[in-house]
């Protein structure tokens, strides 16, 4: 039965705790009807508390890797500066710098068409696919099936009475669905050796095509609900550039100062959905730009905290 276990559940989700990076699970817990998430009770107690807690996550908080940095030289954990920062390093040949944190807080942005400053990090790198693996997971897709893309509940509601779904026309084809492409994918995976990321905390991918007059308004990667579950929130998200369209197709950050970034066939975009303190950044929601000509075709993949694997294992996904 769904119920609120507290009188003040009512007054706690109008202050929009329901979905609150310090009262999410609280809120769940308690109060599942005011939040109007009575659908996901079963799943969040089948899956609340399942991680170990002395499993290793990807990624760790800004201060801890700090405080640990100057204690060993030899630190094997990353945070999320740290990671984009050794990316870059690494492969400074073919990252393009799209946007980036200022260490200066008050250093004003730099020119529209450099390098954006004082925003999260965005990363372009160039050439991770040739044009033959391309053309190989779009023909992967047609051979999986298309089918309309969907907006999930579950993925993009804020608790909030008044909170209108993102709109989308685009077509899907599921990787999950079919062994050839997830086959397909894991070999690619080794080419995201540079990453430095583990494979089990790569979700599976999706292909979307966007035909003329495709698009999808503003929408985030980050899943709330992720946050109890084994494999913890998507930290990253990846784009591989699968084809261009002619015109349009762009993919917009609203809250970047309506930052535009054009795919480019081959290459991998790639940003955080969570901030130095691995909670939910809102400056990362995007829109893909209605498509005028041509055809566009991502696939995309998100990386997790903590392992995605054994987190499916467990009915958790």
């Amino acid at each position: 039965m769904c119920k609120n276990s507290l009188k003040e559940c009512a007054y706690y989700a109008s202050k929009g705790l329901c979905y609150a990076d310090h009262a999410f699970i609280f809120m769940m817990n308690n109060c599942p009807l005011a939040c109007m998430m009575c659908e996901y009770i079963e799943t969040f107690h089948q899956c609340v508390g399942k991680r170990h807690p002395f499993e290793t996550p990807f990624l760790v908080e800004e201060h801890y890797h700090n405080h640990i940095a100057r204690r060993s030289e030899e630190n094997a954990l990353r945070s999320l500066s740290s990671f984009f920062e050794i990316l870059r390093l690494e492969e400074k040949k073919r990252v393009h710098v799209i946007s980036k944190p200022a260490k200066d807080r008050n250093l004003v942005r730099a020119d529209r068409n450099l390098v954006r400053v004082n925003y999260p990090y965005i990363f372009q790198i160039d050439d991770i696919l040739t044009p033959k693996e391309c053309d190989e997971f779009i023909e992967m897709g047609n051979a999986v099936g298309w089918i309309k893309s969907t907006v999930d509940k579950v993925d993009n509601f804020n608790g909030k009475h008044d909170y209108q779904m993102p709109q989308r026309n685009s077509e899907t084809a599921k990787c999950d669905t079919s062994e050839a492409c997830i086959d397909k994918f894991n070999g690619i995976i080794q080419k995201l050796a540079l990453l430095e990321a583990p494979a089990n905390h790569f979700e599976i991918p999706q292909i979307d095509r966007y035909p003329p007059r495709g698009y999808y308004t503003t929408h985030h990667d980050f899943r709330r609900h992720d946050d109890y579950k084994p494999a913890g929130p998507r930290v990253l998200s990846i784009y591989l550039v699968l084809s261009e369209a002619t015109s349009g197709g762009s993919i917009g950050f609203p809250d970047m100062d309506f930052l535009l970034v054009k795919p480019k066939r081959g290459s991998l975009l790639i940003w955080p959905n969570v901030d130095g303190n691995l909670n939910h950044d809102e400056m990362t929601k995007k829109e893909i730009m209605p498509v005028h000509e041509g055809d566009l075709y991502l696939l995309h993949t998100h990386i997790h905290l903590f392992d995605l694997a054994s987190s499916t294992e467990k009915g958790c996904k």
